[in-house]
């Protein structure tokens, strides 16, 4: 199993705008999104065009990965994904939390 940095994964998401295939949701992601209301598409787009505002590494993990986007004013965008290889990820969960959480976030802003 690769050990993935943080400058990884944003080479993964640049090839990932070559190979839109290469982004997979787990039954668990899809479910929490239904839940949730919020649209796939929306998460393919923001994967692909924006820039996240955080980025954390999952403890003890060597793949998986918490990428934080703006959402909306008041909510940002969690998608943790794990890294299959270096043109595909499998997405975990989302969750839209408040853009006041991210000040206790210790990742790469």
């Amino acid at each position: 199993m690769v050990d993935y940095s943080i400058s990884d994964v944003f080479k993964v998401l640049i090839c990932l705008k070559k190979n839109l295939y290469g982004i997979k949701f787990i039954k668990h992601a899809e479910n929490r999104i239904k839940k949730r209301k919020i649209n796939q598409e929306i998460i393919f787009n923001i994967l692909l065009k924006n820039k996240p505002v955080g980025i954390q590494k999952t403890h003890n993990e060597s793949s998986k990965f918490e990428l934080i986007y703006e959402y909306t004013k008041s909510h940002d965008l969690y998608i943790i994904i794990n890294i299959e290889n270096n043109d595909e990820i499998k997405i975990i969960s989302v969750i839209d939390k408040k853009i006041s959480r991210r000040d206790h976030f210790h990742g790469t802003h």
